[in-house]
């Protein structure tokens, strides 16, 4: 995954989706093989089908909503009353909370 990452940033592509990332790992298993490995070494197939098959686990719990554009601004999450103190924000994901990959992923992705 650092590979897919560093490789657009590179090429200044953006990782909105999940449609963004297929597209990339298709990219980089079919017609970008040989521009993948002269500059970031080898990708094999197993490991772009794997990538693949975690992502397709991930929507099918429902992660296509809590990836792409950010749909809340952070500092949201960050005020203070007007005696400075500040506030104690609890998500609540009992919706998520029996689908431990798709949770873990997304926890990471709001602390990005």
């Amino acid at each position: 995954m650092s590979v897919l990452f560093k490789y657009c940033n590179d090429n200044k592509m953006p990782l909105l989706d999940f449609k963004d990332l297929k597209k990339v790992i298709n990219y980089i298993t079919e017609e970008g093989k040989n521009e993948i490995t002269e500059n970031y070494g080898r990708i094999s197939t197993c490991t772009t089908g794997i990538i693949l098959r975690k992502i397709i686990e991930l929507e099918q719990q429902g992660a296509e909503l809590f990836f792409g554009k950010m749909s809340f601004d952070i500092d949201d999450l960050m005020r203070i009353d007007e005696n400075g103190k500040g506030y104690i924000n609890i998500i609540r994901l009992t919706d998520i909370q029996d689908k431990p990959k798709l949770f873990c992923t997304y926890m990471l992705s709001l602390l990005t």
